[in-house]
């Protein structure tokens, strides 16, 4: 269950919905602030049980004792606001933030947040302007490296995403190759490199920069599948169908790569190369839903 709190006014809550796959963890909370390898935050973990138990005041104040015991964590409104965010109740979270912003002025994090939640909401100019005019404060940070770098990672994805939206490649490009020189070890920074790289038309380093990304994460697309989906984006379909057989031929035993492909047939009309690659997923994958699935959806189509 999702538990939907209404802010009232001094913190006050009340509870409507609730769902268990919502559940929150401190690693959601803190993560980006601090190491939790070699230590333990009861007091956050307490603060997300009276959270999860309604009692939004007596979260408030354990999150109050983690601030004094641990400086280096953010400011207690912006992770109360993050609570607020997971549990749907954005105008709660904003309510927060707002004070943060005000009471927290060094703190870059809520103004950070509140540029995202734009951008979500198709605000793009909005969350540009709020991205842009948070960068001297980030410059200016002087409380924890992580949190810095994890402001001005999150800075750059974020103004980089209203380029791509624009489709603005050029500025992207700029934008995302900071952010790997910042981050290497960055999957998703890489793949978003490529993307641009592709619609820059420099297909070849766009494919590097794929590699890279399922080198550091084995669950990101095959680089193929990558130019495939982007080929298809730009109505390419016979260079689509190469990129895709190349990922199958070298891929084809992995599970993502083989949906991927027969799921790219059955848009091309190609059912009986689908029904191929679905029964061969089904033989090595016997019990995947989703290999059977995909069986039984080209079966009805056919």
């Amino acid at each position: 269950m999702v538990f939907a709190f209404a802010c009232c006014g001094g913190g006050a809550a009340t509870a409507q919905t609730a769902t268990a796959t919502d559940q929150l963890t401190v690693a959601d909370l803190i993560g980006s602030a601090v190491s939790l390898s070699n230590q333990s935050y009861p007091e956050v973990e307490s603060a997300i049980q009276r959270f999860m138990n309604r009692d939004v005041a007596g979260a408030r104040e354990y999150l109050e004792a983690a601030a004094t015991k641990y400086p280096q964590l953010p400011p207690v409104d912006v992770t109360l606001a993050k609570m607020y965010y997971r549990y749907r109740n954005p105008q709660g979270a904003r309510v927060l933030l707002e004070r943060a912003v005000v009471d927290h002025p060094d703190d870059p994090e809520a103004l950070l947040l509140l540029g995202e939640r734009a951008f979500a909401s198709g605000l793009t100019s909005e969350a540009f302007a709020v991205l842009t005019f948070v960068d001297p404060i980030i410059e200016k940070f002087t409380g924890s490296d992580k949190r810095k770098q994890n402001f001005q990672v999150r800075s750059l994805a974020g103004k980089a995403a209203v380029h791509e939206r624009r489709r603005q490649w050029d500025q992207a490009l700029t934008l995302l190759q900071r952010w790997v020189e910042l981050d290497p070890d960055s999957a998703p920074a890489r793949y978003r490199l490529g993307n641009s790289l592709f619609f820059s038309n420099k297909i070849a380093e766009a494919f590097e920069q794929f590699r890279e990304a399922r080198d550091i994460d084995p669950k990101m697309n095959h680089p193929y599948i990558a130019l495939g989906q982007l080929f298809s984006q730009k109505d390419d379909p016979e260079r689509a169908r190469k990129a895709y057989e190349r990922a199958y031929e070298e891929d084809g035993a992995n599970e993502r790569t083989a949906l991927a492909y027969a799921t790219w047939l059955i848009k091309e009309d190609d059912l009986e190369k689908a029904k191929e690659v679905a029964v061969s997923l089904r033989g090595r994958s016997p019990d995947s839903v989703q290999a059977l699935t995909l069986e039984g959806v080209v079966a009805r189509l056919q």
